[in-house]
């Protein structure tokens, strides 16, 4: 640990003492070595979102959680820079950078495996549901090629996302859309929220339920990435097994039985079948486009020879 807080006094500076983040970790009544539950590998620090010069002044700050092998990259995220959404320009296999950072995001770590990461430490402990989100995220994977660079980078990110408000920590709506949009908003992951607040549809349910003000403060995005996000999340059953959307619905209804979320489920369909309807006209396009020099991961066309022929 004093390793660690070695590390962070020297990325932000000799103006910061180890005695000073010791004592800014200290002061806060619920951050502490140990943090709430007590976990010997997290510490907190005063910066939700982050940012350095909250530790200078004192102010309340959000957990900053610190395992064994992403130390260094909680540390970094102190200091380098925040995924607003802009371009990158850099290719699938490099970080997205910008002027900003937000909380756990390292500098040498893609935006889908802070993702991935994100959404294993809140979901893991609720079973299937992990289950699911883990699925939608690997669909994602597969069907990201529709897409250019940097929204490849969004599509898996928001797929390992967009469940993330069923974490019991994250709870204040009761509707797991806007509690994790909340949730990535307040670590500066501004896109990533528009895309949780409305995967799926979400607006039918949360109008249905009287939290359409609340909606509102997150635009919606019309987009391939929305329409791919909502293919994965509908065509992956709910303990991660593929699914056709029709079984889906049957799935909810039978869960849930005659509710808001069925009710909800019902106006929606039009525009569900939508987008998934245009993600699988994308991806037949795709299929038979000629590779092209620059993009080994398009698929090559297969010629089956003719048995007529000479």
């Amino acid at each position: 640990m004093l390793d660690f807080l070695e590390h962070v006094r020297d990325e932000l500076g000799p103006q910061i003492s180890l005695a000073k983040l010791l004592l800014q970790a200290s002061e806060c009544q619920s951050n502490h070595v140990g943090g709430r539950d007590r976990n010997p590998l997290k510490l907190s620090l005063c910066s939700d979102p982050p940012d350095p010069s909250m530790l200078l002044g004192g102010q309340r700050c959000g957990d900053l959680v610190v395992g064994l092998r992403f130390a260094r990259h909680h540390a970094s995220s102190l200091t380098s820079g925040h995924l607003d959404g802009k371009s990158s320009g850099r290719s699938t296999e490099q970080p997205l950078r910008s002027a900003r950072a937000f909380r756990g995001y390292g500098p040498r770590m893609t935006i889908e495996e802070w993702a991935a990461g994100e959404a294993e430490r809140l979901l893991s402990p609720l079973g299937d549901r992990w289950k699911h989100v883990r699925a939608v995220g690997d669909r994602a994977r597969s069907v990201a090629a529709i897409l250019d660079r940097e929204d490849r980078h969004y599509l898996v990110a928001a797929a390992y996302l967009h469940d993330i408000g069923y974490a019991p920590d994250l709870q204040r709506t009761g509707l797991h859309q806007l509690d994790g949009a909340r949730h990535l908003r307040l670590l500066g992951a501004e896109r990533l929220a528009r895309l949780v607040a409305h995967h799926s549809e979400a607006r039918f349910e949360i109008q249905l339920r009287g939290f359409g003000e609340e909606l509102a403060a997150y635009k919606r995005e019309e987009s391939w990435v929305s329409d791919a996000l909502t293919y994965c999340d509908l065509t992956t059953g709910p303990t991660g097994l593929p699914m056709t959307f029709e079984d889906r619905v049957t799935e909810v209804e039978q869960r849930y039985g005659e509710s808001e979320i069925v009710d909800a489920l019902r106006q929606a369909t039009p525009f569900l079948l939508g987008a998934i309807e245009r993600t699988k006209d994308r991806l037949r396009q795709r299929r038979w486009q000629p590779r092209s020099g620059d993009d080994r991961m398009r698929a090559a066309v297969k010629v089956v020879p003719n048995p007529d022929a000479d």
